[in-house]
């Protein structure tokens, strides 16, 4: 991050980086903060009070068991980005239950830039989509996810390619199990 802020290096092509695109905004804000550790575990903090508040307009006791996430997993979940990701994929899935679709594919695609694993919901998001008469909404999560792939792909290349691979041929990770 601080490669990107104070160096105006390029992801992918200056230097490889373990995430997707979309994982870019929550490594290069704290880097515009003086320590980036506690900027850093602020931001998660903040991300896991939104996923919270997401999660309580689904269903009041799916909040109840994310509040408590921190106690199970301790303090690895504020030094990981991985509620990045998972406030995103909130927000998609009530924003599709609330049948507020173009939005909600919006998230979810940028979920997906931010790290793979939210993939594997576009099926059933499709299909509910679809079965609501809103297919073609699925298109906004596309563009989403292309306009932030894109220009790393331009950039970067093969950097960017290696690390797609990498991030859909790795097992879930421990800090993403919280």
């Amino acid at each position: 991050s601080t490669a990107i802020v104070d160096h105006g290096l390029v992801p992918y092509r200056d230097f490889a980086l373990d995430y997707p695109p979309g994982s870019l905004p929550v490594f290069i804000v704290p880097a515009l903060f003086g320590g980036y550790a506690d900027a850093f575990a602020w931001e998660m903090a903040a991300c896991g009070v939104a996923l919270v508040a997401v999660l309580a307009f689904v269903r009041r006791e799916a909040a109840y068991y994310a509040a408590l996430a921190p106690i199970l997993v301790g303090s690895l979940i504020l030094s990981r980005f991985d509620l990045w990701p998972t406030l995103l994929v909130a927000a998609a899935l009530a924003l599709l239950l609330a049948e507020r679709h173009t939005l909600g594919w919006a998230f979810l695609g940028a979920a997906v830039a931010a790290k793979l694993w939210p993939f594997v919901i576009v099926p059933l998001a499709v299909v509910w989509s679809r079965r609501r008469g809103k297919p073609w909404s699925a298109l906004v999560g596309l563009v989403v996810l292309v306009a932030t792939f894109a220009p790393f792909a331009a950039l970067g290349g093969d950097g960017l390619w290696r690390t797609i691979e990498s991030q859909g041929s790795r097992p879930l990770q421990i800090e993403s199990l919280g």
